[in-house]
């Protein structure tokens, strides 16, 4: 043993750390694992050590430790073999999180942006471009432990939290399927019964900001307490046209009844309706050089300069005929029409003409109107959910009962380059999600254990179109019908071999079932009879609605993912870790895109990850040096292109990348340089590749190029980006921030934190041009908050992103009908404002 301290003290003063073991430790260890006993599950009160810490922080000068549940037990996170972020409500609130893409302006790691309303959240570059119904999350969203399958359904979720976990890596083990990047987890304050309590806060500021939010404790008896919590919000839209606005209401109700010091049951309803214009997309440079003679043949004279332009705007529609023009000229896509084609009914007008020409030679006509983008827009989502809490300490273990049903039903309309109606015909998207976990925890002195099982089902139903896409397309609906069941049994362990060194290991087992009946309909349209891909005669003069493309299918797979890992103290507050484990995404059901036109199959991916990790606290505590460094192997990784069916349509895909490979090193430090200065610095470098990579797709157009190597063919083409980095990888990374508080005496306190964020460059789509990839940002944010000595109210200025960085957070394309044109997500610009928050 001894051999083995003294390698592992030369391999941490190698890595700039420097420690020497302890053997002292095992007398500390015993008492700090003796503490940690107690597996409070998420979400209980706050009166929690997680709490407590946060209020020490303020009158000792050293770094605190900080209670974490991602284990699925209660552990500090210097404690944990994990690479585990934490934020908390200070920084939730200072930062403006109140959709889930501002969390990538916490920790740059995590990149996030909109698919229409669905959120894609990619850690280390992994993650999911999540605009489609039956898509899955690459990285998992848990409220209070439950999983939120439907991406748009995590916003509304961020007012009165504990905290938030952000774990990055595989957690195929203790989180299951759609954990391959790692997991978020949303951590809500539970009712106390230590008191009648409330607060409520207020924020105002530029783009029309106007928020409320607070809760309210009530101690109905020694044994129940109940807590309601609210926040209400409305700010006008960042981007032209009112798109990216925030316009949502919610609220959440929660019930304690603590019978003995042994059992607790909480119960929790909440609901949340996100109103609004909805997430928009800005037309993106650099612009293909083919595109500019189209574009001067509109009227304009060059590319539109303001970044934040979005498709509703003229000129940018413009763009986008150009890219159907050069589509139309180089014979890859019929996506100019004739004019003057013969109506499908006497009783109309005898032929169908003065269509809208756009970047369309004469005699031809664009397929897309363009009123319709400009005319159509809104977001009507509503999302309800009840979970309930069993945990009941049986001696030997903790048992676990957590039950949870959530609804989503989005209604919604899309604009990247054409109008999608995300609930087409007044019928919503619709997901019921049923789903049950049990779990028995111990905890003990040399040996801790999780064992559980999850039932999983979700029952999804859509109907999105396009109504009436141009002057020759029809009004479409697609009818979906998803059915999905997953059932997983999983287990955990750590044991202590000696007091300084430790052991882990774990898996699980998971069968998942999908299945999927999808229909693609022309409508009748008010204008004229059908007339869906005329030229293909496919729905010419035949009665509404007419189903053109049907498609149906299952699939089963069975899963193990697991983890091993060891852990050695080598002194009493330094902690080296290596883990191995393993994580997946579900696979799924392509409609349309087999040759036939019926269904093709996308396989599960699989992240493989080696983790070497050390924790450590120097100085009395007042330097807290955190570093991982690590390896994936990514195999079979999901990505979304563009295609045509078997019927010449438009249709998005996934497609299974066969291998990527992705290392790095991230590191996070913080210092207590006084017991009124912080100082932290966190950075993350990433390396990543596709080893094997290639596709499909109507890519290749002349004068537009790929980083891919192109095999031309008609009408596809095959695009290998084998070589090329992941998506949504920058290479660096990284945050700082810097608090001073001054003391003024009876006066109370002001506290003052300038905190900055970066990331270089990356692509944001696997078209690999020049205009999907995302330059280098750097942004800053400054916040003055007064305090009172009594701590009764508080008062906080701020200014967000005062260098007014773009920041480009996800991306559209579809090559299919205009090659060059890409779409994509701008962060918030610089904006400013107050907060003001009372306690009762």
């Amino acid at each position: 043993m001894r051999r083995v301290l003294l390698a592992t003290s030369a391999l941490t003063a190698f890595m700039g750390i420097g420690y020497v073991a302890n053997p002292a430790r095992a007398a500390d260890l015993a008492a700090e694992t003796s503490e940690a006993a107690p597996a409070r599950s998420e979400g209980q009160g706050e009166a929690s050590a997680q709490a407590q810490a946060q209020s020490a922080a303020a009158t000792t000068p050293g770094v605190q430790d900080i209670i974490v549940t991602a284990q699925r037990e209660r552990s500090s996170v210097q404690k944990s073999s994990i690479n585990v972020s934490v934020i908390t409500p200070e920084q939730i609130r200072n930062a403006g999180v109140q959709q889930a893409r501002d969390l990538g302006k916490i920790d740059p790691g995590v990149v996030i942006g909109q698919g229409g309303p669905s959120t894609q959240i990619y850690i280390r570059g992994v993650g999911d471009f999540g605009s489609k119904p039956q898509s899955n999350p690459a990285v998992a969203f848990n409220v209070d432990g439950v999983y939120v399958a439907r991406s748009s359904a995590v916003e509304g979720n961020f007012y009165d939290l504990e905290r938030i976990e952000v774990v990055k890596g595989p957690q195929g083990t203790l989180y299951g399927r759609n954990a391959t990047g790692g997991a978020i987890n949303v951590i809500t304050n539970s009712p106390s019964l230590e008191g009648f309590r409330g607060y409520l806060e207020g924020e105002a500021g530029d783009y029309s900001l106007g928020r409320v939010e607070g809760y309210l404790n009530v101690p109905v008896t020694d044994s129940f307490a109940l807590r309601g919590a609210f926040q209400v919000a409305n700010r006008n839209g960042y981007t032209e046209g009112g798109f990216d606005d925030d316009k949502h209401q919610s609220f959440r109700l929660s019930a304690l009844w603590k019978p003995s010091d042994a059992l607790t049951i909480r119960l929790t309803y909440d609901h949340t309706h996100v109103g609004g214009v909805g997430p928009g997309y800005v037309v993106k440079g650099p612009y293909a050089a083919a595109l500019l003679p189209y574009v001067r043949a509109q009227g304009y004279s060059g590319f539109p300069t303001d970044p934040r332009m979005v498709f509703t705007n003229p000129q940018a529609q413009a763009v986008f005929f150009a890219g159907e023009a050069v589509a139309f000229a180089a014979k890859s896509a019929p996506t100019c029409f004739p004019l003057n084609v013969p109506a499908a009914s006497a009783t109309r007008k005898g032929v169908i003409s003065g269509g809208m020409q756009g970047a369309c030679p004469p005699g031809f006509q664009t397929t897309v109107n363009p009123a319709q983008v400009q005319n159509t827009r809104g977001v009507d989502n509503k999302f309800d959910n009840i979970t309930a809490q069993l945990d009941w300490n049986l001696g030997f273990a903790t048992l676990t009962v957590l039950p949870a049903y959530r609804r989503v039903r989005d209604d919604y309309t899309a604009t990247q380059f054409f109008v999608f109606d995300g609930a087409y015909q007044g019928v919503p998207e619709k997901s019921d999600e049923y789903s049950a976990e049990v779990r028995l925890a111990h905890s003990g002195s040399r040996l801790n254990w999780v064992l559980g099982g999850l039932y999983w089902r979700e029952d999804q139903s859509a109907q999105t179109g396009t109504p009436g896409g141009g002057p020759l397309v029809d009004p479409l609906a697609t009818r979906a019908i998803y059915h999905t069941t997953s059932v997983a049994g999983f287990g955990q362990a750590t044991y202590s071999v000696t007091p300084f060194w430790r052991l882990i290991a774990g898996g699980r087992y998971t069968n998942d079932r999908r299945s999927l009946d999808q229909t693609i309909a022309a409508l009748d349209s008010p204008v004229f009879n059908i007339q869906y891909n005329a030229l293909n005669g496919l729905c010419f003069k035949k009665a509404s609605p007419c189903v053109y493309s049907s498609a149906a299918g299952s699939m089963e797979k069975d899963q193990f993912t697991y983890k091993l890992g060891t852990e050695l103290d080598v002194a009493a507050h330094n902690m080296l870790y290596l883990t191995y484990s393993t994580g997946y995404k579900a696979g799924g059901l392509n409609p349309f895109t087999s040759p036939s036109g019926g269904i093709s199959i996308y396989l599960p991916e699989k992240l493989y990850a080696w983790a070497l990790g050390s924790k450590n606290r120097f100085f009395d505590s007042k330097l807290q040096v955190n570093m991982e460094a690590f390896y994936w192997r990514y195999h079979n990784a999901q990505e979304q292109y563009s295609t045509l069916d078997a019927n010449n349509n438009p249709q998005a895909g996934y497609s299974n990348a066969k291998r990527a490979t992705m290392y790095g090193v991230d590191i996070d430090v913080v210092g207590r340089i006084s017991r009124n200065d912080t100082l932290r610095v966190s950075g993350e470098y990433l390396h990543s590749k596709f080893n094997d990579f290639s596709y499909t797709s109507t890519f290749l157009i002349p004068g537009i190029a790929t980083g891919c190597r192109e095999t031309r063919g008609a009408p596809f083409s095959t695009l290998n980006c084998s070589g090329m980095p992941t998506t949504r990888a920058p290479k660096w990374s990284g945050s700082a921030s810097f608090t001073h508080v001054f003391d003024m005496a009876d006066h109370g306190d002001v506290e003052a934190t300038i905190s900055g964020q970066w990331a270089s460059s990356r692509y944001l789509t696997v078209d690999y041009t020049a205009a999907t990839k995302a330059d280098a940002y750097a942004q800053g944010d400054a916040y003055l908050t007064y305090r009172p000595r009594n701590g009764r109210w508080s008062m906080t200025a701020y200014v967000r992103n005062f260098t007014n960085a773009l920041n480009y957070t996800g991306a559209f394309t579809l090559p299919t009908l205009a090659p060059g044109v890409v779409a994509a997500n701008l962060a918030p610009p610089r904006t400013f404002g107050a907060i003001v928050g009372v306690k009762f």
